[in-house]
């Protein structure tokens, strides 16, 4: 059975996150997605900045200009032995993959390297996402 979503599932996070990032909340069921070898969320956060764009490389040489990103899924707590399990196994495939992103009193937060800067890790791109990754690493501290 589907858990309900809180009303403020991350309450205060978008008064920490840097100028011209926002965030959206996705919780339908059948419609988040998740890296590989796992189940669906309880709920994802998807992160995108207005603040710089960076090229990304498309299949067949072509390429998009595209804006700093990044999509969190939080599972429950409870579920952070099977989650280390997978991530454990997982780490031999080289598609969304999961990896572990951190940790709160109620959550087990993951995320996929294709999801962060849509794969894109070029000096430019991390540039631009490390200020939203620097203030989502105090955002959970601050709710360990």
């Amino acid at each position: 059975m589907k858990e309900t979503l809180p009303p403020d599932a991350l309450p205060g996070l978008q008064a920490m996150l840097p100028k011209g990032w926002s965030y959206t909340i996705a919780s339908k069921s059948g419609r988040m997605g998740h890296p590989h070898g796992l189940e669906e969320p309880l709920f994802r956060a998807d992160f995108v900045s207005t603040s710089g764009t960076f090229l990304r490389v498309l299949p067949g040489g072509k390429s998009a200009t595209v804006q700093p990103s990044l999509r969190l899924h939080f599972h429950r707590r409870e579920e952070r032995p099977r989650i280390f399990d997978v991530i454990e196994r997982e780490k031999v495939f080289s598609w969304e993959i999961p990896i572990l992103f951190g940790e709160t009193k109620d959550y087990v937060i993951v995320t996929s390297p294709e999801w962060v800067n849509h794969g894109v890790s070029t000096t430019e791109a991390r540039t631009l996402y490390e200020p939203l990754e620097k203030a989502l690493r105090e955002y959970i501290r601050s709710r360990s």
